[in-house]
């Protein structure tokens, strides 16, 4: 089974704000208030620009996994206020601590917070925040679409 994510994750609705006006730009809903906008072809034109843009009010992640049979990798960066602050950081070792893994170390840098002891996987942002529940840019444009959130 394979997984495969290039996203833009912040502030649902201040990225939801920003679509708006972007044709072929949608956002899908994700825990703590939090938002995916998947980057089709057309949105990764300028990438650069559209995060510096986008940082203006607040943090974003971008992020990127691939995934195939369990083997892969992930890359994270954040952005804040225009510039890069953080990564891109990427890993296809995941023996390490998970919050150390590079999309869970940007979801803790956008203020994601782990549901605590004793829950199952607590310590994984990547999980709490839902970014397990859609498996390519098609499964998050039908979120975005259907405004379903994810459970």
């Amino acid at each position: 089974m394979s997984y495969r994510l290039d996203a833009v994750v912040g502030d649902f609705d201040r990225l939801r704000s920003w679509a708006e006006g972007v044709p072929g730009a949608v956002v899908a809903p994700l825990r703590q208030r939090m938002g995916l906008l998947p980057l089709s072809t057309a949105l990764r034109g300028d990438l650069p620009k559209m995060l510096c843009d986008l940082s203006q009010g607040g943090p974003v992640a971008h992020v990127q996994a691939d995934f195939w049979g369990g083997e892969g990798d992930q890359t994270a960066a954040l952005w804040r206020a225009g510039v890069q602050e953080w990564g891109p950081v990427r890993t296809s070792e995941f023996s390490g601590p998970r919050e150390d893994w590079p999309i869970n170390a940007a979801l803790a840098r956008l203020g994601v917070a782990s549901a605590g002891p004793g829950a199952p996987d607590y310590r994984d942002l990547f999980v709490e925040v839902g970014l397990g529940q859609g498996r390519d840019e098609e499964d998050w444009r039908q979120a975005a679409l259907s405004g379903r959130f994810v459970r």
